[in-house]
């Protein structure tokens, strides 16, 4: 979290975590393209909405599935120092992450025009997915809605692979939490 939190305060701001990832990928060839993708994924880990990755959700864009112990060990070091292999592996890391945040917005864009074509929105695409009514979609809505084309897929897998992503855009329950899921605004955003 070093590169990131340069003043050690236990947390990084936006400006922060763009400055670093502008340093860490340059050079870049679209800044303006990189900022807008950077505060997406900023955006997408701030599970408080209070503006700052904390040490739990900087943990989650490394780690999603965080080791408590991994953590607090590597957060009790004062001498953390990538190795050459781990700091491409971080690169790498944050490259992939800005692909898919990409590649995500297109396909949502693409999605938003399919339903305007059909008079639809995405509000009307939410509670058709909200097979239990309660306002979020749940692992289970999100199961009952890509049944079929699991076929092929373990069903322990497929049902880890739900939960990371309802855990990836679940902005407010804690993990654990009896009413996980990604709610109508996360859905919308």
């Amino acid at each position: 979290m070093r590169i990131f939190d340069k003043r050690g305060r236990g947390s990084v701001s936006l400006p922060e975590f763009q400055e670093s990832c502008h340093k860490l990928l340059s050079p870049c060839k679209n800044p303006y393209l990189l900022n807008a993708q950077t505060y997406q994924i900023f955006r997408r880990f701030d599970k408080d909405s209070d503006g700052y990755l904390n040490f739990e959700e900087f943990s989650a864009f490394l780690l999603p599935c965080a080791d408590e112990k991994l953590s607090n060990k590597i957060a009790s070091r004062n001498d953390v120092n990538f190795s050459e292999d781990s700091f491409e592996l971080l690169i790498r890391l944050i490259k992939t992450m800005i692909s898919m945040n990409g590649s995500h917005e297109f396909l949502r864009n693409r999605l938003r025009k399919a339903l305007e074509k059909q008079y639809l929105t995405l509000n009307d695409a939410f509670r058709s997915i909200d097979f239990n009514e309660e306002g979020l979609l749940t692992t289970y809505d999100l199961e009952e809605l890509l049944d079929e084309p699991r076929k092929n897929v373990q069903t322990s897998e497929f049902v880890k692979e739900i939960e990371l992503l309802v855990n990836l855009y679940d902005r407010k329950n804690a993990p654990g939490a009896p009413n996980r899921g990604i709610s109508h605004w996360s859905f919308i955003e």
